[in-house]
């Protein structure tokens, strides 16, 4: 899920190096996210939404998610999040409406 978002960002700026320039972090801690090595905290997830053009909310909630995978607390954080937004389903994963009434997946 990250990765993706790396993506994102990095186009944004126009390259790997320049998005690690921007957010003050070196060039291997964007390919360690970028190659799911490690994962980022929500608010490393929100400043490169927001980089990105991207919805900060959203991926702070895919951040959490995506350090608790496989965990014995993937269910619990999994029910946290869904029990505290308005969840649909998008495409047949579980998803969550923006309060601008916008449609985000939030598993894979």
């Amino acid at each position: 899920m990250i990765d993706e978002l790396v993506d994102k960002a990095a186009n944004a700026c126009g390259n790997y190096s320049k998005l690690a320039l921007k957010m003050g972090v070196s060039r291997n801690k964007v390919n360690d996210w970028k190659a799911r090595r490690i994962t980022c905290t929500p608010e490393t997830a929100i400043t490169m939404a927001e980089i990105a053009g991207e919805n900060g909310a959203v991926w702070a909630l895919r951040a959490i998610i995506e350090k608790h995978r496989g965990t014995n607390n993937e269910a619990h954080i999994l029910r946290g999040i869904m029990s505290g937004v308005e969840v649909g389903l998008i495409g047949g994963n579980g998803g969550i409406r923006t309060l601008d009434g916008a449609q985000h997946p939030i598993l894979p």
